[in-house]
C-alpha cells in the first residue's frame, strides 16, 4: 500500500497471527526496510515487488533496523532473489550478529551455547546468512537519488537500532526504538521497556525529541501523528524517571550487587523481577557508578553518591 508518493508499506504475515510493517522508499534506486522472518520474502515482499512492477533484481538496498529475528530473518533469501547484488545495511554494532546468526543467538537473545533446542529453533527463523556490506554508524544520508533518507543511532532496543528519518515528508520509521508502556499484569507487576540499556534509551529519547516528525511510522503498530508521537515520549520518558526513581530507592538502602538491587527495584516500582530486569540493573549501576551518581563502598556494595 502506498503511502505518499515513494514510500509504501508491506504488511507481512508472520508467526502466530502476527504481522510486521515492512517499508519500500522508491526513488531512482529503491530501498527496503527490514526483511521479516525466514519466508517472509518469498510469500509477502517478492509477490509485491512484482506487483509494484519492480524484480527482485532491481532492489536496491535493504537498511535492517536492529538485529532481531523479525527484522533480518529474511536477508539471505532477498540477498539469494537479487543475484546477490542487493546491498545489505545495518549499524555497526549490530553488524555482526546480523551476518552470523549463532553470534546472534548468543549476544543478543542470550541463549547459552549448550541449549541447542531454542538455538536451533532461533535458526529456523532466520534462515540463511548474508552479508552486511554497510556498517552504518548514524549520521549517513542515504541517497536514492529523488528521496533522502537520515541514518539515526537511536540506542536502547538494541545497541546498533536505528531509525531513517524522510525530513522533506517529516516521517520517521523506527522499529521499537519507541517502546510503548505497558499495563500493568494480572498482579499488578509492571515490564520495563526500554530495551537492555535504560541510559542510552532516555538519550535516544531526548534526540527523538529534537525532530520535526509529522508521522510515525513503525514495525509493529498502526501510523501516529504528530501529537501522539509527542505523548509517545512524554509517556516513555515518564516511565524511565519512574525507573530511575526505584533505582536510587534501591542505592539508597545500600545494596550488595546486582541480584538484590534488581530485587529492590522490582519492589519498590512493582516491576516484573525477570531477566530483563537483571539486566537492565546491571547496565544502570554501571553507569550510574561511570557517571558518578553511585559508588562502591568498602565492604564492596552499592550506594548512591555524596
Amino acid at each position: 500500500m502506498q503511502i505518499y508518493r515513494g514510500l509504501h508499506v508491506i504488511e507481512a504475515p508472520f508467526e502466530n497471527g502476527r504481522t510486521i510493517n515492512l517499508y519500500l522508499f522508491r526513488g531512482r534506486r529503491h530501498l527496503l526496510v527490514d526483511s521479516g522472518v525466514v519466508n517472509v520474502p518469498t510469500e509477502t515482499v517478492i509477490p509485491y515487488l512484482r506487483e509494484a512492477g519492480l524484480a527482485p533484481t532491481e532492489l536496491t538496498m535493504l537498511v535492517n533496523l536492529h538485529a532481531h529475528a523479525d527484522h533480518v530473518g529474511g536477508n539471505g533469501e532477498l540477498w539469494a532473489a537479487s543475484g546477490e547484488t542487493l546491498r545489505i545495511a545495518a549499524h555497526n554494532l549490530d553488524a555482526p550478529a546480523i551476518a552470523d546468526h549463532r553470534r546472534l543467538a548468543r549476544v543478543v537473545y542470550g541463549i547459552p551455547e549448550s541449549d541447542i533446542e531454542r538455538t536451533e529453533t532461533l535458526l529456523r527463523r532466520l534462515g540463511a546468512e548474508a552479508p552486511v556490506h554497510m556498517r552504518l554508524q548514524g549520521g549517513e544520508v542515504l541517497d536514492l537519488e529523488g528521496i533522502e533518507l537520515q541514518v539515526i543511532h537511536a540506542p536502547g532496543h538494541t545497541a546498533g537500532n536505528i531509525a531513517l528519518y524522510h525530513r522533506r515528508e517529516r516521517t520517521l520509521i523506527h522499529g521499537e526504538t519507541l517502546m510503548p508502556v505497558p499495563a500493568p499484569d494480572e498482579e499488578g507487576l509492571r515490564a520495563t521497556p526500554f530495551g537492555d540499556d535504560p541510559w542510552s534509551y532516555r538519550r535516544t529519547l531526548r534526540r527523538l525529541g529534537t525532530l520535526d516528525v509529522r508521522q510515525l511510522l513503525s514495525s509493529h503498530a498502526q501510523p501516529v501523528d504528530k501529537g501522539g508521537f509527542t505523548r509517545w515520549i512524554q509517556e516513555a520518558t515518564t516511565a524511565l524517571d519512574e525507573y530511575d526513581a526505584a533505582c536510587r530507592a534501591a542505592l539508597a538502602q545500600g545494596i550488595s550487587g546486582i541480584e538484590e538491587m534488581a530485587a529492590a527495584v522490582a519492589a519498590e516500582g512493582r516491576y516484573r523481577d525477570d531477566p530483563l530486569l537483571r539486566t537492565q540493573v546491571a547496565r544502570t549501576l554501571h553507569d550510574w557508578v561511570l557517571a558518578g551518581r553511585a559508588e562502591k563502598t568498602p565492604v564492596g556494595g552499592y550506594r548512591l553518591s555524596g
